[in-house]
């Protein structure tokens, strides 16, 4: 254990964020509970139908327990020419943000003799090679009717699957190992507060249906959009919704990197543990999403990036970012700490983005503005 985490200093004081300003919440939720007050009804209409969308959304166990199975299989099938390999579910489904419908995210793990896994492009590339051989040429299995393996800076298989199984499309990358502790912390995050789910979920509708939910035209991605929201309960509500997780395990997410055998970052008793310790806060969804357009709305992404590993916003140093995570944006991965809206290059989509947020705040600024219209009930 790291030395910071076995000296007997309480781990729980430790969790606490830095807040963006009392001036930047009290702005912010003042304009909220205006809005509350003058049109109550709106603002239950909205979190009713937020709790609609995410039980329309949500994915059912019938379909995660399909695919555990879907995942059994293809271990069995990797097991015949790697002896010790597994696969290890990655994603939003691991991630427990999965909607309905959603693909099957998985890394495939096969250790080298010495027990490390490889991550080098020539490695990965054969291991991915030889599985996508097993899978199509050998068919083990009669799930698949279309697999393709692309080779790119981060090669993966991606499988069609029949309708025995949904149709379930699978992307498989390999040796993905460092994935697993971001995609542990959200998870943990998501358990900590029964609000962070449906917010999040409400957040990606939001961005599918104004179109800035869209990483292929350079625009924000759904991780993304997830730490946005973190750092929002993190660092704007007052008293914060979520604490500084990373902060519990220094040596995990601000020193040395370790292996996979130091699973779960978190005890059992983690998460009860320090609820009892944070004021309560109770926002309904409804009043966290308007707040959270709101608080992006005048949000200088040139200016500020986005530290969920660090608990706070930070002023942007240009000159101290690396040339691959120069980006418009910056809103740090918690583990790997690259940029994870790198691949915004143009100042025009950062505009483009924060004119639709201001344009989706301002209809709190008119008696029929129509806030029942930022989330849709219907399948995108």
């Amino acid at each position: 254990m790291h030395s910071s985490e076995s000296s007997g200093v309480d781990p729980f004081e430790r969790v606490y964020v830095t807040a963006v300003g009392a001036e930047t919440t009290d702005q912010i939720f003042k304009k909220v509970a205006g809005y509350k007050q003058r049109h109550p009804e709106k603002l239950t209409a909205l979190d009713e139908k937020i709790r609609r969308y995410v039980e329309e959304h949500t994915a059912p166990d019938k379909e995660l327990e399909l695919k555990e199975t879907v995942r059994q299989e293809l271990i069995k099938c990797a097991r015949n020419i790697f002896k010790y390999a597994t696969l290890v579910m990655t994603g939003s489904t691991a991630q427990m943000l999965c909607d309905k419908g959603g693909d099957l995210d998985l890394s495939l793990c096969v250790s080298d003799n010495d027990g490390c896994f490889p991550t080098g492009l020539a490695a990965v590339s054969e291991i991915l090679d030889d599985f996508h051989v097993e899978l199509t040429v050998n068919r083990p299995i009669e799930m698949i009717c279309f697999s393709r393996y692309i080779q790119a800076t981060v090669p993966i298989i991606r499988l069609a699957l029949n309708d025995m199984y949904n149709d379930l499309d699978v992307d498989i990358t390999c040796n993905s190992t460092n994935v697993f502790y971001t995609n542990h912390l959200v998870q943990h995050y998501v358990l900590f507060d029964d609000r962070v789910r449906p917010l999040v979920m409400a957040v990606k509708s939001w961005g599918r249906k104004v179109d800035v939910l869209d990483s292929q035209h350079g625009k924000l991605n759904s991780f993304t959009l997830t730490m946005m929201v973190i750092h929002f309960l993190q660092c704007v509500v007052s008293p914060p919704i979520l604490p500084n997780l990373c902060a519990l395990f220094p040596s995990v997410f601000q020193a040395e990197k370790v292996p996979l055998h130091r699973f779960p970052l978190y005890h059992d008793n983690c998460i009860p543990n320090l609820k009892k310790r944070l004021a309560q806060n109770h926002l309904s969804v409804a009043e966290l999403l308007l707040g959270f357009l709101i608080y992006y709305a005048d949000f200088q992404f040139d200016l500020h990036a986005i530290y969920v590993r660090l608990g706070k916003r930070v002023d942007r140093e240009p000159a101290l970012e690396r040339e691959s995570d120069a980006g418009e944006m910056f809103i740090e991965e918690p583990y790997e700490r690259y940029n994870t809206m790198r691949t915004m290059r143009s100042p025009f989509t950062r505009i483009e983005i924060q004119k639709t947020f201001r344009s989706s705040a301002a209809l709190m600024d008119c008696d029929d503005g129509d806030i029942l219209g930022l989330i849709g009930i219907e399948k995108e």
